[in-house]
């Protein structure tokens, strides 16, 4: 994973649990889209393969 991703990840991972913390989002919620979003940012980062 580029560097840049890992910091895009800390990031949203931040902003998520922020949301969790002021009820935005419930703990299932938030974990589920975190696992989401990095199973997203691996795939744009990954070599495409022929």
């Amino acid at each position: 994973m580029a560097v840049w991703s890992g910091h895009l990840c800390r990031l949203i991972t931040t902003e998520v649990r922020t949301a969790r913390s002021l009820g935005l989002l419930t703990t299932a919620e938030a974990e589920q889209l975190l696992a989401r979003l990095v199973l997203v940012i691996d795939q744009a980062v990954s070599p495409v393969k022929p």
